[in-house]
């Protein structure tokens, strides 16, 4: 279950972001991703640009959520706002916690209040047309025990499909995208049951091919999450 993570890494720098000389990079994760972090940064440096890497432990964040004063966890301070603001792009590693059960247990108002938090960086980045967001996922047993999923089973899952061809990805995508271009409804059947119709008149084709690319920024496509 050891996985290549240069050159992960570089295939999300180099292809996904598609990361420039002199772009800024915020790179946030958690204390058991730090090595894969530290792969991405190293791949930005290779390009020129300035990764800013942060990581934390669950162990702190629980605690801190759990003593901190309600007002201080919802409340972005400046020089947090300051760093979102001046970085191109907003990498936030292991999207979810290392073990997920006790953080859904935590009292529904410090929830609220972290969730109060993550709107405010949201609304710094979706304010901002050039900036990118990428949210990498990082299989974990705890994770996998949660889902009640074999870790080696979910932990190849979730590398597989972010360890992908993206190009091979998007130009599917864009066939599968032409086909829908100007349709009104889509009918989806299996052998399984499934018939449902979607109505989709007037509706933008989004194409979420796990590339951000300047046709993505102008039309508002900024978030990218992987897999994808």
């Amino acid at each position: 279950m050891v996985r290549e993570y240069e050159t992960i890494a570089q295939k999300i720098v180099y292809t996904c972001a598609q990361i420039q000389k002199n772009h800024t990079i915020y790179i946030r994760g958690r204390k058991d991703c730090a090595p894969f972090c530290e792969s991405i940064a190293l791949a930005c440096r290779k390009q020129e640009a300035y990764p800013f890497i942060e990581i934390h432990s669950d162990a702190y964040t629980l605690q801190e959520l759990l003593e901190t004063p309600i007002e201080t966890i919802a409340t972005i301070p400046d020089h947090t706002r300051s760093l979102i603001e001046e970085s191109d792009f907003i990498m936030y590693v292991g999207m979810q916690p290392e073990d997920p059960l006790p953080f859904r247990l935590l009292p529904y108002e410090r929830i609220q209040a972290e969730r109060l938090y993550r709107k405010s960086i949201t609304d710094i980045i979706l304010s901002c047309p050039e900036k990118r967001w990428i949210c990498i996922a990082y299989p974990t047993p705890a994770q996998a025990s949660l889902y009640s999923i074999d870790f080696s089973v979910y932990h190849d899952m979730v590398w597989n499909a972010i360890d992908i061809d993206y190009q091979a990805l998007s130009q599917r995508i864009g066939v599968l995208a032409s086909y829908l271009h100007g349709a009104s409804k889509i009918h989806i059947q299996n052998e399984k049951g499934t018939d449902i119709t979607l109505n989709i008149e007037n509706r933008p084709i989004l194409k979420e091919d796990g590339i951000i690319t300047q046709n993505d920024l102008q039309n508002g496509e900024k978030i990218c999450n992987l897999p994808t």
